[in-house]
C-alpha cells in the first residue's frame, strides 16, 4: 500500500462523517470550537484552584511583624485650643518728665526694682540755689506776717497791711513748694516693682522730655491674652483653669486661671477677649511671647485613648488594626482586623475613640502599612502604653 493511500484513508473516513448540509456543518464547527476553549478554561482553573489551594497552606513569605499596645480607659482632660501672647500686668519705658543732663544712673540692665526706687537723676544743681533763695524769701514772708499780726491785734496797722503779708507769704510758699516739683521730676523714680530692661542712656547725656532710659516691666504676676470663638463663650467663665506652653521652655507647662472676660464679641472675627493670670514665681513667661493656650473643661472618666501612631488616616475614614488570636488548622494564629473608629480631641500624643474599639484591646501601633483586613501578623513587642496628663 502506497503511503497516498495511507494518508486518504482518514480523509475519506472524516468524509463519511462530514455533513454535507452546509448549516449542520458551521453547527460542527462550534460545537468544536466550544469544546476546544471549555478544555482550555477548565485546565487553567484547574492549576489556579490547585495553586490558590498550596498558597493557603503554604505561604511564600512570613505574616508582616508589628508592635502593639492597649487601648486604655483614662480620665480625659478636654480643653478648648487656642493661641495668645503674653502680657505683663504693668509694663513701661521710664522715661523723665523734663529735659536735662544725665547725673546719676542707678541701676543695672536686667536688675530687679522696687516700687520708688530710684533709677536715674537729671541735673538739680540749679533748680536747689533757687530752691534755696525763695526758701529764703518764704522765711523772711513769715517772720513779717507774724508781725503783722501782732500789730494788727493791737490795732497799729491795717487789716490791707496784714493781708499783703498773709499773700506774699504764700506766694513764696508756693514757689518753694514749685521748685521742690521740679527737683522731683528730673529724679526718676520706679512706678512699680519689676524687671528692668537694656539700659539706653549713659552717664552726662543730655535727655529730652520723654527719652526712654529703660522698659519696665512687672513679671509676676503675669497676664496671656488670647481668644475664644464665639460658639465655645458658654464653656468658659472666670477662675476657670488654664495651661499654657511657649517655644522657649516646651516641657513646660505654665498653670494659671481665666481672671477676666471681655464685655463684648469682636464684629470681625466673632470670638471673645479672654485674659488669664499666671503666677510666674519663676520668671519664665516673658512680655510678648507667643503662647499655646488650652482652657481647661470639665474632666470626663473611662475615656478610651489610644497612641496617635495608631490611627490610619484615609479618606474614606479613620481606622485601627485590632489583633484578634484565633486558630487555623489547629494552629494558633494572630491576625490583624481593620475597624474603623471615630475619633474625639487628640492631647499630646493620644487621640480619644468616641466609637469603634474598647479599653483592652489590643491595637497595631506600627507596622500598619503592609497591612489589610484579616492579615496575619507577627508580633514583634508590644508599643510603650502612653498616659495622659
Amino acid at each position: 500500500m502506497s503511503i497516498k493511500s495511507v494518508i486518504s484513508l482518514p480523509c475519506r473516513g472524516i468524509k463519511r462523517i462530514w455533513p454535507k448540509n452546509p448549516k449542520a456543518r458551521v453547527i460542527t464547527i462550534v460545537v468544536i470550537i466550544l469544546l476546544v476553549f471549555a478544555l482550555v478554561f477548565g485546565v487553567k482553573i484547574t492549576i489556579s484552584t490547585m495553586v490558590s489551594d498550596y498558597m493557603a497552606t503554604h505561604s511564600l513569605f512570613p505574616p508582616p511583624p508589628v508592635t502593639v499596645a492597649k487601648a486604655k480607659a483614662q480620665t480625659w482632660h478636654p480643653y478648648i485650643s487656642s493661641v495668645g501672647q503674653v502680657m505683663a500686668i504693668q509694663g513701661t519705658n521710664i522715661s523723665p518728665q523734663v529735659s536735662g543732663i544725665v547725673t546719676k544712673l542707678s541701676f543695672k540692665s536686667g536688675d530687679m526694682v522696687k516700687a520708688g526706687q530710684v533709677l536715674a537723676q537729671l541735673d538739680i544743681d540749679v533748680l536747689k540755689a533757687q530752691l534755696a533763695q525763695y526758701q529764703a524769701s518764704a522765711n523772711l514772708s513769715l517772720l513779717d506776717y507774724r508781725r503783722q499780726q501782732r500789730l494788727y491785734q493791737q490795732h497799729v496797722t491795717s487789716a490791707q497791711s496784714l493781708d499783703q503779708a498773709s499773700a506774699q507769704y504764700n506766694e513764696d510758699r508756693a514757689q518753694v513748694q514749685q521748685y521742690r516739683q521740679l527737683i522731683a521730676q528730673k529724679i526718676i523714680r520706679a512706678p512699680f516693682s519689676g524687671m528692668i530692661g537694656i539700659r539706653q542712656v549713659s552717664l552726662g547725656q543730655y535727655l529730652s522730655a520723654g527719652t526712654a532710659i529703660a522698659s519696665l516691666q512687672m513679671l509676676a504676676p503675669i497676664y496671656v491674652n488670647y481668644t475664644i470663638a464665639e460658639q465655645d463663650v458658654d464653656k468658659i467663665h472666670v477662675g476657670q483653669p488654664v495651661e499654657v506652653t511657649v517655644g522657649a521652655y516646651p516641657k513646660d507647662i505654665f498653670k494659671g486661671e481665666i481672671t477676666a472676660l471681655d464685655s463684648v464679641i469682636s464684629n470681625d472675627t466673632k470670638s471673645i477677649q479672654v485674659q488669664a493670670t499666671f503666677p510666674n514665681h519663676d520668671l519664665k513667661l516673658k512680655p510678648g511671647m507667643f503662647t499655646i493656650v488650652h482652657t481647661l473643661l470639665p474632666q470626663q472618666e473611662h475615656v478610651v485613648t489610644v497612641p496617635q501612631s495608631a490611627i490610619n488616616y484615609t479618606l474614606y475614614g479613620d481606622s485601627i488594626f485590632v489583633i484578634k488570636r484565633t486558630s487555623k488548622d489547629g494552629k494558633p494564629a494572630t491576625i490583624a482586623m481593620q475597624k474603623y473608629v471615630q475619633l474625639g480631641e487628640q492631647r499630646f500624643n493620644q487621640v480619644a475613640v468616641k466609637q469603634g474599639i474598647k479599653a483592652g484591646e489590643e491595637i497595631v501601633t506600627t507596622g500598619q502599612m503592609r497591612l489589610s483586613n484579616n492579615t496575619p501578623v507577627a508580633i514583634q513587642a508590644h508599643g510603650i502604653e502612653m498616659t495622659s496628663e
